[in-house]
């Protein structure tokens, strides 16, 4: 089973655990000085790593698929995605990459000419990522592609929870990759708490709260940014007007998808008080479905990643009546597709992240009731509307803070490469997707260029009252009086260089 694999994974020789941890604070040293050789800078270089990277996921696909099933018991088209993503996120930073490094010219103040502004996209240096086990490739492959498509040298370290999937990373990686720049670094807590130590440029976590602020503390000891990719409890909002047949479809595969394993899945539901009866009836019916009499012989059903997330989520039940489903199989890994109703507010059902396949179903009288609920808990990661009155959801979406929203849908969002993809406050900080990932692994450096030719005099003491004068006028002009001095002095000079010769580069 996957426990034993688990457990086997944790007894491993204490040596080589040993010296895992101690060789880390060398590879963090070798890491910065190879940045420092400028080898990772070239477009040539970066382009070379993600086509690389396509090679990895096109080859070895089977292999992949094959460390889900281990893990996971994934099922197909789940197991698709964890490939097909990475390789369409290393194809789109290919297709773009030429035009995201360029210089961005930006305006410079009249007091500041001659002289021209621009802003440098500049590689962070060495960067951490830490992955999650619920989707172990995906989540991994993704923001390290956009670190090294920035130019950054990049140490990984995938979940130890789910372990036939890092050991495949850990095989692969080194063979397609720089190995002078890309590390894998394998293990547990021991492992991850040595790495936290070291100075980076940058941290990208992807798991809990819990474990996000142990990484937030250990960066603020020498100042590294961080994004923390979080979770939360995802609401869904269901109005009078909703269309009841497509929403309960939507919201039934996203939550049990990867059996609720997802953190953006919707967590609870809150359903006016005369669609409420309506909705369950609804869920109740998909589920069959979508799985058939007995879910847990579905081909399309997936398996908690271990017998003790599987007792864990199990536990949550307690806290609401089962409307449907309940049933559980620690052995087996499986808890049945579930809903639940007459919800215990106070119940860890309704205060922690469920991350399994239980849906709390809760009768509300308004959607103005429905806002206050949700703002009266920590903002989540995403939010789901679902209505066909645009004033209800206008209301929703201003009136509350979240991650990322739908309308009438649930869970895509993540997937749409221009949409960031983030939480906010206790749900997370910083964001990726497409060019945001890029943008996440790069620094903005402004630069500010002038000539030596033309060196005015008024801005060196000693200040006399007419030099005073002038630069008071100068600063008090509004930018649009500026821009039009700039554009009379560029024609003036322009006129000027065709009449009497004067050289055009002045």
């Amino acid at each position: 089973s996957a426990t034993t694999r688990h457990k086997v994974y944790k007894q491993r020789n204490l040596v080589e655990m040993a010296d895992v941890v101690s060789s880390i604070p060398a590879l963090n040293r070798a890491l910065h000085a190879q940045f420092q050789t400028g080898k990772t800078r070239p477009l040539a270089w970066r382009k070379h790593q993600l086509r690389q990277a396509i090679r990895m996921l096109t080859e070895n696909k089977e292999k992949f698929f094959d460390a889900l099933r281990k893990d996971h018991r994934q099922t197909e088209l789940v197991a698709e995605s964890e490939t097909t993503g990475p390789i369409q996120e290393a194809e789109m930073l290919l297709e773009n990459l030429d035009v995201w490094c360029k210089p961005s010219v930006r305006s410079v103040p009249l007091i500041q000419k001659p002289g021209s502004g621009y802003v440098v996209k500049d590689p962070l240096g060495v960067v951490l990522i830490i992955a999650p086990w619920n989707y172990p490739f995906s989540l991994l492959l993704k923001p390290m592609f956009g670190a090294l498509a920035a130019g950054n040298c990049v140490v990984i370290k995938p979940s130890e929870v789910a372990p036939a999937c890092s050991a495949v990373i850990a095989e692969l990686v080194p063979q397609y990759f720089d190995n002078d720049c890309v590390k894998v670094v394998e293990g547990a807590v021991p492992e991850a708490t040595a790495l936290i130590k070291e100075r980076w440029d940058y941290i990208f976590y992807t798991g809990n709260t819990f474990v996000g602020k142990i990484i937030m503390r250990a960066a603020a000891e020498h100042l590294t940014p961080v994004t923390l990719e979080l979770g939360g409890k995802s609401p869904v909002i269901i109005d009078e007007s909703v269309n009841m047949t497509v929403a309960a479809r939507r919201i039934v595969w996203a939550k049990y998808t990867n059996s609720g394993q997802t953190c953006v899945a919707p967590d609870y539901v809150l359903v006016v008080e005369s669609k409420y009866q309506e909705f369950l009836d609804h869920v109740k019916k998909n589920i069959t479905d979508f799985y058939g009499e007995d879910p847990q012989k579905s081909p399309d059903y997936s398996r908690i990643i271990n017998q003790r997330h599987c007792e864990r989520v199990a536990s949550l039940i307690e806290g609401g009546r089962v409307f449907c489903g309940g049933h559980v199989d620690v052995a087996d890994q499986y808890v049945a597709p579930t809903v639940l109703t007459d919800v215990d507010l106070s119940s860890p059902l309704m205060n922690d992240e469920i991350f399994g396949p239980l849906l709390p179903v809760i009768p509300v009288k308004s959607v103005d009731e429905a806002i206050s609920f949700v703002n009266q808990r920590p903002k989540p990661l995403a939010l789901y509307i679902y209505s066909e009155n645009s004033s209800n959801i206008d209301r929703v979406l201003s009136s509350t803070s979240s991650g990322g929203a739908s309308v009438n849908e649930s869970l895509m969002h993540v997937i749409c490469p221009d949409l960031p993809f983030g939480g906010v406050g206790p749900s997370g900080m910083g964001s990726y997707n497409g060019r945001k990932t890029f943008d996440t692994f790069t620094h903005e450096k402004s630069v500010l260029h002038r000539p030596t030719w033309g060196d005015a005099s008024i801005r060196y003491p000693p200040y006399t009252e007419s030099k005073i004068r002038w630069i008071k006028r100068l600063n008090g002009l509004k930018f649009s009086q500026t821009k039009l001095i700039v554009s009379a002095v560029m024609v003036g000079g322009a006129i000027l260089a065709y009449n009497y010769g004067i050289p055009a580069n002045l």
